[in-house]
């Protein structure tokens, strides 16, 4: 069985992608909520509703390349792997930046 990690790494950066690009949206709402100059930019429920379904894609994501790369029985070329891990951590870092748990999922 041959695994595009490669492939799902790309999969997952777009994901990312996706979400910072949601996230500006909600940001841009909510600093137009508070001028006067300008009428009101609704931000509707189903935003945050795809935001959490992003999140979620990611974090499943996610969770699948890191259990691959614990795998034993797997022979991957050592120098790739660790890129492809060094990759991995990258994107997990970028989404834990946006405070995505601390928004919208934790009270």
């Amino acid at each position: 069985m041959e695994i595009d990690v490669a492939g799902a790494l790309r999969a997952l950066g777009l994901v990312a992608d996706q979400l910072a690009a949601l996230l500006e949206w909600e940001k841009l709402a909510q600093q137009e909520r508070g001028s006067r100059l300008l009428p009101p930019f609704n931000f509707h429920d189903h935003n945050r509703n795809d935001i959490l379904d992003l999140y979620g894609q990611f974090l499943n994501l996610s969770s699948s390349l890191h259990a691959l790369f614990e795998r034993s029985d797997l022979t991957l070329a050592d120098e790739q792997c660790r890129t492809w891990q060094r990759q991995l951590r990258q994107l997990d870092e970028r989404i834990h930046c946006f405070g995505i748990m601390e928004k919208y999922i934790r009270p």
